[in-house]
């Protein structure tokens, strides 16, 4: 329950989306760093490809990005991580 409390909190204090605010605190909870500057670029590549759930040309470019934009801040397993973040951010569309 606190944690629901802490998560309402940071999300009304936050700018990020409601998807862009799912991918951060997923990876904050998995204990990534630079999760927000990651859930930022992550939120830019889903206002850019807004029909990715429908779309099988835009999730590949999501994807795509997704992957870049983690190898650029350093995750390891990549694959798994995009693929758990695009598989929650579909159920809570």
């Amino acid at each position: 329950m606190a944690e629901l409390k802490e998560a309402e909190r940071a999300r009304e204090d936050s700018e990020l989306s409601p998807e862009g605010f799912a991918v951060f605190w997923y990876l904050r909870r998995e204990g990534h760093a630079g999760a927000e500057a990651i859930a930022r670029e992550v939120e830019k590549a889903l206002g850019e490809l807004p029909h990715w759930q429908r779309d099988a040309s835009q999730e590949r470019r999501l994807r795509k990005r997704m992957y870049k934009i983690m190898i650029d801040a350093g995750v390891d397993k990549v694959v798994g991580l995009v693929d758990e973040l695009l598989r929650m951010l579909r159920g809570s569309g």
